[in-house]
C-alpha cells in the first residue's frame, strides 16, 4: 500500500459518487487560464470524477492515482478521452517533470496526502505563477433528511470530523499559505443537487467505510441505519443537495 489510505475495497462504489458543480469547475479553469495548450495534473484522480470534467477542455491531463483498483476503474471511465495519461504515483512524489503544469488539482484528495509535502511537490511540477486547486463536495446538512443522516453518523462516530478522519472540513487557506510557496488564495463554493436511486445512494456511502479500518464496523451500522431511514420514509429516489467548495492558490 503506497499510502495509509487503502481504497481498494471502496473502489467499485466510487462511481456512485456525484461529480462536482460544473460552474465551480468552469470558474477554476478560468482563473487558471486553461486552454487546449495547457497541462493539468489531477492528483488523487480516483475513478476519474474530476478528470472526466477536465478532459472536455481538450488540454493534456496527467491523472495521478496510487491505488490500483481506483486507477483501473478510472482508466475505464475515461477511455473515450484521448488526452489523459494515468500514472501510478502519489501526491507527495509524482515523479513528473518540473515546471510542466499550468494547474494541479486535488479532488477530494488533498486531505489524504501529507499536505505540506504535496504542496512542495505541486510547486515543483507547476510552471511559474500557475495554480493549485483543492475541492470537495459536502452534503448540505441544512436539508432535513441530510441533517438526520448526520445525526446517525455522529451517534456512531462522534469525532468523525476530527483530524484522524482527514481534514476535508477545514478551511485550507492557512495550510496553503503556511507553506510559503503560494499566495493569492481564492475560494469559491456553489450548490448543486444530485438525484440517486436509494440503491445507488447507499452504495455511495459504502465508499467511505473502508478508508478507516478502525471504524469499518461502525460504518456498516451507519449504512444500515441510513438504508432503514430511507425505506421507513418510503423514499425510492433521493435528491441530495451538495456544496462544492474549492480553494485555489497561485505559485510564487
Amino acid at each position: 500500500m503506497k499510502t495509509r489510505w487503502d481504497y481498494t475495497a471502496a473502489a467499485t462504489f466510487y462511481n456512485k459518487r456525484p461529480r462536482y458543480a460544473s460552474k465551480v469547475v468552469e470558474w477554476m479553469l478560468t482563473i487558471a487560464d486553461i486552454n487546449k495548450n495547457s497541462f493539468i495534473c489531477d492528483i488523487g484522480a480516483g475513478t476519474g470524477n474530476l478528470t472526466s470534467m477536465l478532459a472536455k477542455e481538450k488540454c493534456m491531463i496527467t491523472a495521478v492515482e496510487p491505488n490500483n483498483a481506483m486507477r483501473s476503474i478510472g482508466k475505464k471511465n475515461t477511455t473515450k478521452y484521448g488526452n489523459i495519461e494515468w500514472i501510478d504515483a502519489t501526491g507527495e512524489v509524482t515523479g513528473l517533470p518540473s515546471n510542466m503544469y499550468d494547474l494541479v488539482t486535488y479532488a477530494s484528495s488533498f486531505n489524504v496526502t501529507d499536505r505540506n509535502a504535496s504542496l512542495i511537490e505541486a510547486k515543483r511540477i507547476l510552471k511559474n505563477d500557475c495554480w493549485i486547486a483543492c475541492m470537495w463536495n459536502h452534503r448540505d446538512t441544512e436539508d432535513a433528511l441530510q441533517y438526520r443522516i448526520d445525526e446517525i453518523i455522529k451517534k456512531h462516530i462522534p469525532n468523525y470530523d476530527s483530524d484522524q478522519y482527514g481534514t476535508r472540513q477545514e478551511d485550507q487557506k492557512s495550510i496553503i499559505l503556511s507553506s510559503g510557496l503560494f499566495h493569492n488564495v481564492k475560494i469559491e463554493r456553489m450548490k448543486f443537487e444530485h438525484e440517486f436511486s436509494c440503491k445507488d445512494y447507499i452504495e455511495s456511502w459504502k465508499s467511505h467505510g473502508t478508508m478507516h479500518p478502525d471504524t469499518q464496523l461502525e460504518f456498516e451500522k451507519i449504512v444500515y441505519e441510513i438504508d432503514n431511514l430511507l425505506h421507513q420514509n418510503g423514499i425510492k429516489n433521493i435528491v441530495v443537495p451538495y456544496i462544492t467548495k474549492v480553494w485555489m492558490a497561485q505559485s510564487k
